[in-house]
Formats: structure tokens, C-alpha cells, sequence
């Protein structure tokens, strides 16, 4: 009977927050030296769509960055790949066969949509409290650990000397130029970078690779995949204001 067949069930692409939380996972159980080639298998060949804020902070020409020309009507954007071989992580994480690396660290991996971090009221610094003139020498301020540093979680698509290189951008930044209308703003809520493709387990058949020492720091994990297509867009209407293919 056609009408009692189901129709297929379409998995939405891994987003941002679904794909943070899986790394945090992974990190778990390589915190803890647990078995998660169960997970590792169930990633490969999903597809993802995972968007990277940027230019929260207002005009800037780092290596994600954006601008106005003074004529008012010149959007000028960039974005760079950051995530490359040259970092120690990365190379924790390759074998000997991988030739180059190419992708992004993700900027604050602590949060689990892209966006700008509301702004913070300041904090009250309360005062230290005076020494008592009778005391002979001056109560010790309490030595307070630094805070364990934040894990970096980035994602990238690794090559060996026997893949194509036209896939590679070798160190070619992504940058448009867009004409804007007279009177319209842009950037109030900084640009979105767009990473799109699938995930791609590894020679080891894993997906996500951590590496990182110690037993009170999170460690650096790195995402494997396919980036097939790279966009920028306006979070606002999500409009697209530049895209490259693979």
C-alpha cells in the first residue's frame, strides 16, 4: 500500500552546537583513555554545516576581518584559514603521510551558536581589606591559581602528496568585495563564516583527533573533514555576500 510507506527520514547536517558537544565527548573519553571508536565510526560521511563568527568587534584587518571604504558603500571582507601543519596540535595529530592542513579554529568554542558575547556589566572589584595596625606584619594575600586554559577545537581537511592539489588554497585568504546601498550599515553584528561538506574519518578511522597533556586542561581537538564549500554571511538575513566552491 503506497500510502502506509514511510518516507525516509533526512538527517539534518551536524551544526555547530551538535558538533561541539560531540567533541566534547571525544575529548572526554581521550581525557580519560575510554573506547569511542563507536562514535568515531558513527561520524564518518555526515555532512555539517558549521558557522564561525566574526568581526563581532566592530572594523579590524586581522586574519578575519572586515571594512568600509571611506566612501561609505565599500564592504571589504576577509577571512584566512588558521589552522595549518605549522601548529604543534596539528602535527600531534598527523602522520606522516599528511602534506598540508588547511582550515579554522573555531573562536569561542564555548559557545554553542555562532554570535556576538552580550556585553558584561563591569565587576566590582571589591577592596582589599585593611591589615589591623596591630598585627606585626601584614596578612599574605592569598596565591591563586591561574585558570587551566581553554581547549581549542578547530576543523580542517588534511592532505596527503597523493591528493589533487587544486583543492588546496595554500595560504590564500578568502576575501570579497561587496557594493552596499546607499544609507546601509554594515556589520552591526559582525559576518558569519560558513563551513560546509562532510566529515572524513582519518587513516586511524577516526574523525576527530584530540591531543593535549596534563590532568587539569581540557585538550586541543581537531575536526577531519571534506570542505567543499566556504561562504559569508549576513547574520541579520543571512544573506550571502560571498562563496567559493570546491
Amino acid at each position: 500500500d503506497p500510502q502506509s510507506r514511510q518516507l525516509p527520514i533526512v538527517e539534518p547536517p551536524f551544526n555547530r552546537g551538535r558538533l561541539l558537544l560531540t567533541v566534547t565527548r571525544v575529548a572526554s573519553a581521550y581525557s580519560l583513555g575510554a573506547d569511542d571508536s563507536g562514535v568515531q565510526r558513527s561520524l564518518d560521511g555526515k555532512q555539517f554545516e558549521v558557522r564561525l563568527r566574526f568581526g563581532c568587534e566592530g572594523p579590524a584587518k586581522g586574519k578575519h576581518g572586515w571594512s568600509v571604504d571611506p566612501d561609505g558603500r565599500t564592504l571589504r571582507l576577509r577571512a584566512v584559514a588558521d589552522l595549518t601543519l605549522a601548529d604543534t596540535a596539528v602535527k600531534a595529530v598527523s602522520d606522516e603521510s599528511v602534506e598540508a592542513a588547511e582550515g579554522f579554529w573555531l573562536q569561542r568554542p564555548w559557545l554553542l551558536q555562532a554570535g556576538c558575547p552580550a556585553d558584561e556589566a563591569g565587576a566590582q572589584i571589591p577592596a582589599k581589606p585593611k591589615a589591623d595596625s596591630s598585627d606585626e606584619t601584614p596578612a599574605r594575600e592569598p596565591e591563586i591559581p591561574p585558570p587551566a586554559a581553554i581547549a581549542r577545537v578547530g576543523i580542517a581537511q588534511f592532505f596527503t602528496a597523493q591528493d589533487a592539489r587544486t583543492g588546496r588554497r595554500t595560504n590564500r585568504p578568502f576575501e570579497a568585495v561587496k557594493q552596499l546601498e546607499a544609507g546601509q550599515i554594515a556589520g552591526e553584528e559582525g559576518f558569519d563564516l560558513v563551513l560546509s561538506g562532510r566529515l572524513q574519518a582519518r587513516k586511524d578511522g577516526r574523525v576527530i583527533n584530540c591531543a593535549g597533556s596534563g590532568n587539569d586542561r581540557a585538550p586541543d581537538c581537531i575536526v577531519s573533514a571534506d570542505i567543499d564549500r566556504v561562504r559569508i554571511e549576513n547574520p541579520a538575513d543571512k544573506s550571502v555576500v560571498a562563496e567559493w566552491s570546491s
